[in-house]
């Protein structure tokens, strides 16, 4: 046979072969993980995750992020451990929150982030949000990724660090209420989380407490002043001595502005995500 021919079938061959090898390698495979922003909580308080999700295979991976609609997005579980949780709270878990949901069909989200093999993306609860997450609960847990039907990825179990519940009934620095929620009354407070002061937005719904979302650091000997602007979604809260001020999205819970030293967790996120926090509206 000519010297040529061979040459050209054996090259042929031999790139099948190797087609077929990266193909059979090729597979659909993550790792997630759960980034706690604060060292120190109450009980009680709002929670504030970050997820780090990277994709470790040879294939892209589709995800469910910001959508904004109000169904659960069932590509992400928060599984906690149900030795951790105190009796008087076990009656309000889902069983979501208890299993994997190991017999759920992978559903391809709607208008998903495509995530290349190799790249990673930062979530915060505005892009996987989940109901049922009730502070009081989620003591020690970990999250799990479905990225195809039956098949799981799931991150360490971490643990909160829990202090003791705050006395409440302290003086509001500031009152507003959202246009559309007349039934819930908004109050500013001051809190001591270990040694240092910060700000919480704490919710009365029809009498009834609603949750108490943390919102800044004090600099120390700081008086600060209160703003809302109900047109914009956004709570302004200005401090002394050229402070620069902090700039909450109210419509997200989010902070848009401020420094690192009054919002750690706003720079903690875009350095991490290299992006704002999910607007949705």
């Amino acid at each position: 046979m000519n010297y040529m021919i061979k040459r050209t079938l054996f090259r042929t061959l031999f790139l099948a072969i190797l087609g077929c090898s990266v193909s059979a390698r090729a597979e659909k495979t993550a790792r997630i993980e759960i980034i706690d922003p604060f060292q120190k909580w109450f009980l009680m308080e709002d929670l504030e995750l970050y997820l780090l999700v990277t994709n470790t295979g040879d294939e892209p991976l589709p995800l469910d992020v910001g959508s904004g609609d109000a169904v659960d997005r069932e590509q992400y579980f928060f599984e906690v451990d149900p030795n951790s949780i105190d009796m008087k709270y076990k009656a309000w878990i889902s069983n979501a929150l208890l299993t994997k949901g190991k017999d759920l069909k992978f559903t391809p989200p709607v208008n998903p982030l495509i995530l290349p093999p190799g790249a990673a993306y930062m979530l915060s609860n505005l892009d996987y949000e989940q109901e049922g997450m009730r502070p009081e609960v989620f003591n020690r847990f970990r999250v799990n990724l479905l990225i195809e039907n039956g098949k799981w990825v799931s991150s360490d179990f971490i643990e909160r660090n829990i202090i003791n519940a705050p006395d409440l009934n302290v003086p509001s620095l500031f009152e507003y209420k959202y246009k559309t929620s007349s039934d819930v009354s908004l109050s500013v407070i001051s809190l001591v989380v270990g040694e240092e002061t910060w700000l919480f937005r704490q919710a009365i719904r029809n009498n009834h407490f609603d949750g108490l979302k943390r919102l800044c650091r004090v600099p120390e000997g700081n008086h600060p002043t209160f703003e809302f602007d109900n047109k914009s979604s956004r709570l302004i809260i200005r401090f002394d001595g050229g402070e620069e001020p902090v700039v909450f999205n109210t419509r997200t819970g989010k902070p848009v502005s401020g420094s690192e030293r009054t919002v750690p967790q706003l720079h903690l996120w875009k350095c991490l995500a290299g992006r704002p926090f999910t607007d949705f509206w």
